[in-house]
């Protein structure tokens, strides 16, 4: 197995960066681009079986700064693919332990609760759930309705009225006339 000194390399207007996806699996990868869509351009090419290679080019810089900067980013994208790596494995090796606090958690809730409660608590909150969506078809009815009264914009009516009923109709919902 070939074993490489550098993981970057900068061209013009691009840095790339060779991944090992032995090492980093493609959904650390993913994260990783999708934090640097802020500040550059990322594309993701290669053999997910081999290398993936990691195109990122500035959005925006001075030509002078542009090596240095396209350096930079290619050190923190792989530095970044470090911290995502070590999260994941740290929450797939917490996953059991947090799946066994829920577990006991929803045991003891259950416990607490006869079952004659539970379907108690079950009855109400389906009649509940059926006020709910009588209430909600009432609020539809009412939009429907209320939308097939409206033909015209206010602005477009108040155009057509002259300014003794403009006066007129703004006093009559409470506005002075700014004229």
């Amino acid at each position: 197995m070939d074993i490489k000194k550098e993981a970057i390399e900068i061209k013009e207007d691009k840095v790339l960066v060779s991944i090992n996806p032995l090492i980093y699996p493609l959904e650390v990868i993913y994260s990783v681009a999708y934090i640097f869509i802020d500040k550059t351009y990322v594309l993701l090419e290669g053999d997910i079986e081999k290398e993936i290679i990691v195109e990122l080019r500035l959005k925006k810089t001075e030509s002078c700064e542009r090596k240095q900067e396209l350096e930079k980013i290619g050190r923190e994208f792989l530095n970044e693919l470090l911290n995502y790596a070590f999260y994941k494995k740290q929450s797939e090796k917490n996953g059991l332990i947090r799946q066994s606090i829920l577990q006991r958690a929803l045991a003891v809730n259950i416990q607490e609760n006869p079952q004659s409660e539970i379907d108690e608590i079950g009855e109400d909150e389906i009649e509940d759930f059926e006020d709910i969506e009588n209430y909600i078809d009432e609020v539809i009815e009412d939009d429907i309705e209320d939308s097939e009264d409206l033909v015209l914009p206010w602005e477009d009516e108040s155009d057509k009225l002259n300014n003794d009923e403009k006066s007129c109709v703004e006093k009559k919902i409470g506005f002075e006339s700014f004229e």
